[in-house]
């Protein structure tokens, strides 16, 4: 009777590794996140870059810091940051490089959001 049940469990957890190993197989790249990692393996300075980025989105009291923190590492990682984001996304960092950087209030809760969303999976954060 337990041999049975222990060959029972086995099966059950086999059949649930083969589904959860096929299900990431299969997966479409929609999780950008995952785009993001393939990017950190490659470049390493992508890595850094992407790690200064989520420690902002742990410490957002003051938009005003958090702007021109995140307009610092933008600019010191150009190359990068170009790496890591899709087109439109490059196209709002350029948007806040150029002026939004100027109204933080609006500017930081935004990217703070976008942060929070694309990690969620992987970091877990205090309001998720």
């Amino acid at each position: 009777m337990k041999g049975s049940l222990e060959n029972n469990l086995t099966e059950k957890t086999l059949k649930l590794a083969e589904y959860i190993q096929s299900a990431s197989v299969n997966a479409t790249d929609t999780n950008s996140f995952r785009r993001r990692l393939k990017v950190m393996f490659a470049l390493p300075q992508a890595k850094i870059f992407l790690i200064q980025m989520m420690d902002v989105s742990f410490r957002p009291k003051d938009n005003k810091k958090v702007a021109a923190f995140v307009k610092k590492v933008i600019q010191n990682s150009k190359f990068a940051a170009s790496q890591l984001f899709t087109k439109p996304e490059n196209l709002l960092v350029e948007i806040f490089l150029s002026f939004g950087y100027n109204f933080p209030g609006i500017s930081i809760p935004v990217m703070l959001s976008k942060i929070r969303k694309d990690a969620k999976n992987v970091v877990f954060l205090k309001d998720s």
